[in-house]
């Protein structure tokens, strides 16, 4: 207990050294509560966050913003903060999935979420005995008012015995309470998407009919889901392993019709470290391959402009 004591002490004081100078902001806005990056360096124990976003929630309803980077943190407190438009969270957190739902359920103005999630070794709990749930659910997507920016990410390491998080019936759950209101879609994976969980996302994209800018970042990716991109969209991001890959999904893009009057505009990304994400004149690729980009981008009676950039997964929103 007095070793426990002593661990927790300057914690504590840090926790009222934090609040303090928050309450001289009464008016704040926007807020991030971000982790530790480096998984070798001691981290704040997660009841210490804990109690800072209790406080947090408790008195500043103003904010607007509120990004959340730890997983051990509640999720049963965000009606105090009615003003709330756009929250990123990692998906994981010590509410169960019907009291998150109830919770988020509550944030009427609401107008961007993105789930974002961390490794497995950002979510180890420090200083409690059980791990952190999955508290974003279908049911819970399901279930908040019409959304305009979505941003969903699969976990990057899966534990066992667990399901995936983007499956066919979350595709549904955004088709049919966001797929009309949605401007900004993004779909994130480490893993490839199961046939099931595709064909749903060509569902809801048939559905989105306001939305502008669409990311579509996983291993695999069907070029058939080209087809049910809806006109409205101006801006493209897509995962592909090279530039024949590329060369062929722009083909597919050209095919399609377009109602827009602007030029639009699509990214493709490469996990290739040696892609600089501005452009192509600090790559260490072979000459050939710099080529083949530059031929693609180059691309004659092409109905969309082209860039290259480095894919880099569960960055910011």
């Amino acid at each position: 207990m007095g070793l426990t004591k002593f661990i927790a002490q300057p914690y504590a004081v840090e926790r009222e050294r934090i609040t303090s100078a928050l309450a001289c902001f009464p008016n704040l806005t926007s807020i991030s509560i971000l982790r530790q990056t480096d998984p070798a360096r001691n981290h704040a124990p997660t009841w210490m966050v804990r109690e800072i976003l209790i406080w947090i929630a408790r008195h500043l309803s103003r904010l607007q913003y509120m990004r959340i980077d730890y997983d051990g943190y509640p999720l049963d407190h965000f009606a105090h903060l009615p003003s709330l438009r756009t929250l990123q969270l990692s998906g994981f957190s010590d509410t169960a999935p019907k009291h998150a739902q109830q919770s988020l359920r509550s944030l009427m103005n609401l107008q961007e979420l993105h789930i974002i999630p961390a490794g497995y070794i950002m979510r180890r709990p420090y200083f409690k005995c059980q791990q952190p749930k999955q508290s974003v659910t279908a049911a819970l997507i399901q279930n908040l008012k019409p959304l305009r920016v979505l941003t969903l990410c699969e976990p990057p390491e899966r534990q066992a015995n667990s399901e995936a998080f983007l499956t066919p019936l979350m595709m549904k759950a955004v088709g049919s309470a966001h797929g009309q209101s949605l401007v900004e879609l993004r779909i994130c994976s480490l893993h490839a998407l199961s046939g099931a969980t595709l064909s749903m996302l060509s569902a809801l994209l048939t559905t989105a009919t306001r939305l502008r800018a669409l990311g579509l970042t996983f291993p695999d990716m069907l070029v058939d889901l080209l087809d049910a991109l809806p006109e409205t969209v101006i801006l493209l991001e897509l995962l592909v392993r090279d530039a024949v890959e590329a060369l062929i999904m722009l083909d597919r893009l050209n095919a399609l019709p377009s109602t827009s009057l602007q030029r639009r505009r699509v990214k493709f990304l490469t996990a290739s470290s040696a892609i600089n994400a501005t452009g192509l004149a600090s790559t260490k690729l072979p000459i050939c391959q710099v080529e083949e980009m530059c031929h693609v981008s180059r691309r004659a009676h092409s109905d969309w402009t082209v860039s290259w950039g480095v894919w880099r997964p569960f960055s910011d929103a």
